[in-house]
């Protein structure tokens, strides 16, 4: 099995990341399971027109942990409908554009 290796941003946010926090004067809130079930849970402040800010809780691994800060950071001044659109790819692909 070859040997697996992260990019630089997927190590700078697993052992920096953005959005592990306290959860204070949210206004959203969803849930997702991933494919290997670790739970992420993510809570927004903003309004609708613009996410302000994000918070990221998850029980999984640093892959996890790095997937949810760059999540959150790519959902940050976006509105609803835009941050909607961002998906698993898109969150690995940024990860992994680092290398």
């Amino acid at each position: 099995m070859p040997a697996m290796t992260y990019s630089e941003a997927a190590i700078n946010h697993t052992m920096d990341s953005r959005s592990l926090s306290v959860v204070q004067d949210d206004n959203g809130f969803v849930r997702v399971a991933g494919p290997c079930s670790v739970a992420m849970e993510i809570w927004l402040k903003g309004n609708t027109d613009v996410i302000a800010g994000a918070i990221v809780r998850t029980d999984g691994c640093s892959t996890s942990v790095a997937s949810g800060s760059m999540a959150t950071e790519m959902a940050q001044g976006k509105n609803i409908g835009e941050a909607l659109k961002i998906t698993r790819r898109d969150v690995l692909d940024v990860l992994e554009s680092a290398r």
